[in-house]
């Protein structure tokens, strides 16, 4: 459904590419007709299974990226499906801080207790646009979730949060973990921009303008590094 590779062999979706104008593999051989073209062969060939076995989540997803009409409704019922794959709901959760409100802010609070990493993953991420109490609520008990990334994405989001909000002790040891997951990549600048950011976060330019310099040392052409240091 993307232009990007993800090596996987997929059901060729031509109505989707009428509907959303999304790739399909039909259309990459038969270059001299249109995707209706394809979308017509595949129905009178296959009739009424032609929607056998079919992804359902491609217009929910397409609508909370582009604020599109009734995104909130499905971004929270594909979110909440859990006949979707796990990595689908999370990017529904991902999507869902854009529309918060009744019907949305329970599914991300629920999501933050998920038995599927990615999901626990995305909603903690989610937390970002809550206010600090709130957030520090929601998002304390993820510091000690069994799964790293889950840890270091909540200390990333609770970094700023005052001291009286949560456990200093918890979230210093998962920016503890933090750091170090970042400077597993120190060859690269993303994760010095990274460590900016959080250094930023938490208050301490000096230490934020040192650690984009070093992004720009690194690499001179790393555009985001000279962003985010004229910011700051």
């Amino acid at each position: 459904m993307d232009p990007r590779r993800d090596h996987s062999l997929r059901i060729p979706r031509p109505d989707l590419s009428v509907a959303l104008g999304t790739p399909n593999a039909c259309n990459h051989c038969h270059r001299d007709k249109d995707a209706q073209w394809a979308s017509d062969k595949s129905l009178q060939w296959y009739g009424s299974l032609a929607g056998k076995g079919f992804q359902h989540y491609a217009k929910a997803l397409r609508e909370g990226r582009r604020d599109g009409p009734g995104a909130p409704r499905l971004l929270n019922n594909l979110a909440r499906d859990e006949s979707q794959p796990p990595i689908t709901r999370a990017t529904a959760v991902s999507l869902l801080p854009r529309y918060l409100g009744q019907e949305t802010f329970p599914t991300l609070q629920a999501s933050l207790t998920s038995s599927e990493v990615l999901i626990r993953l995305a909603a903690a991420g989610g937390l970002e646009r809550l206010p600090n109490q709130l957030k520090a609520v929601l998002g304390a008990s993820l510091l000690t979730d069994p799964q790293l990334a889950v840890r270091i994405e909540a200390a990333r989001v609770l970094a700023d949060v005052p001291g009286n909000l949560v456990s200093r002790e918890l979230l210093g040891s998962a920016l503890k973990e933090y750091r170090a997951s970042q400077m597993l990549n120190a060859d690269r600048p993303e994760a010095w921009v990274n460590l900016a950011n959080l250094a930023r976060r938490q208050g301490d330019p000096e230490t934020a303008e040192h650690d984009l310099k070093e992004a720009i040392t690194i690499d001179p052409t790393f555009a985001p590094a000279y962003v985010n240091l004229a910011d700051l």
